[in-house]
């Protein structure tokens, strides 16, 4: 998404499950590495969905700023990254 706009906010979902197999995922650290809103959520409890809510709508009336760092430039290591995540994904 960050390749076609700047206008993104990252819903990282599943946190929760994460917590549960000690996975660590830090939602300021990525804010700051893509340079949009992350807001971690829980769908199955609604928690976070507020919150997300109210990031989207800020970013849509302009008063977040808007600041996203290119992935382009990072392509091979995106890749290297959902390629590691894809092998933790059980395959049915």
């Amino acid at each position: 998404m960050l390749e076609v706009s700047d206008r993104v906010v990252v819903c990282l979902n599943l946190v929760d499950e994460a917590r549960r197999k000690r996975i660590v995922v830090d939602p300021q650290a990525l804010a700051a590495e893509l340079g949009v809103p992350v807001v971690p959520t829980t769908a199955r409890t609604g928690r976070g969905i507020e919150e997300l809510i109210r990031s989207s709508a800020e970013l849509c009336r302009g008063t977040t700023p808007r600041r996203s760092r290119s992935v382009a430039a990072k392509g091979a290591t995106v890749v290297a990254i959902v390629a590691l995540i894809a092998k933790t994904i059980p395959h049915h």
